[in-house]
C-alpha cells in the first residue's frame, strides 16, 4: 500500500472521462475500495514516489474518496519510457476501446520513438499503415475539433475530411 501523496499522474493514453464512469468508479471504491492495483515505477526524481503507468482513473477516484493520505495498492515496476508506454496503451486498450484521439496521440508517440518509420510503428501498434496514417491525420485537429470528435458530437470520417485543412480554419 502507498499513500496517494507519493503517487503522481503520468502519461495517460486517454483524453476524454466519461463523468458518468467516472462516479461509478467513485461508488465502487466507496463500497468496495480499490480492488486491482494500481501499476507504477519508480518516480525518476524523487525517492518513495512513484508515477502511474496504469490506473489513471482509479487513482482520481481514489483521490476524491480517500483524499491525499489514504492508501492503495499498487504493482511497482521497473519500466523504461517505451515500456511504460507500451503498458499504458495496452492496459487502456484492454479496459475500453481508445479514442480515435487516443489513438491519433498513441501514433503520434510510437512514430516518435520509431524516428518516423511508419512501418515499424504501424507494426508495434499491431495497425495496417493505412489505419497508421489515418490517425496520424487526426493528430492534426483543433482541440475544439478533438474535443467533439471524443464527445461523439461529430464522426471519425467528419474529423478526418477537417484534418485536411488547417487547425485554425477548423473551428
Amino acid at each position: 500500500m502507498v499513500p496517494l501523496a507519493r503517487i503522481a499522474v503520468g502519461y495517460n493514453p486517454r483524453r476524454y472521462f466519461d463523468r458518468k464512469k467516472h462516479d461509478e468508479l467513485v461508488a465502487s471504491l466507496r463500497l468496495r475500495g480499490m480492488l486491482q492495483p494500481m501499476l507504477v515505477r519508480p518516480a525518476a526524481d524523487l525517492p518513495e514516489h512513484f508515477t502511474i503507468v496504469a490506473g489513471g482513473r482509479r487513482y482520481r477516484a481514489a483521490m476524491e474518496v480517500f483524499g491525499e493520505n489514504g492508501e492503495v495498492p499498487v504493482l511497482i515496476r521497473e519500466m523504461t519510457d517505451q515500456e511504460a508506454l507500451d503498458a499504458a496503451i495496452a492496459e487502456n486498450d484492454d479496459r475500453d476501446d481508445p479514442s480515435e484521439t487516443e489513438q491519433a496521440d498513441a501514433a503520434v508517440r510510437y512514430l516518435a520513438a520509431c524516428q518516423g518509420d511508419r512501418a515499424e510503428a504501424a507494426r508495434r501498434l499491431g495497425w495496417s499503415r493505412a489505419k497508421l496514417d489515418r490517425r496520424l491525420a487526426l493528430a492534426d485537429l483543433s482541440e475544439t475539433v478533438k474535443t467533439a470528435l471524443d464527445e461523439r458530437r461529430i464522426k471519425v470520417g467528419h474529423a478526418e475530411l477537417l484534418a485536411a485543412v488547417p487547425a485554425d480554419k477548423q473551428d
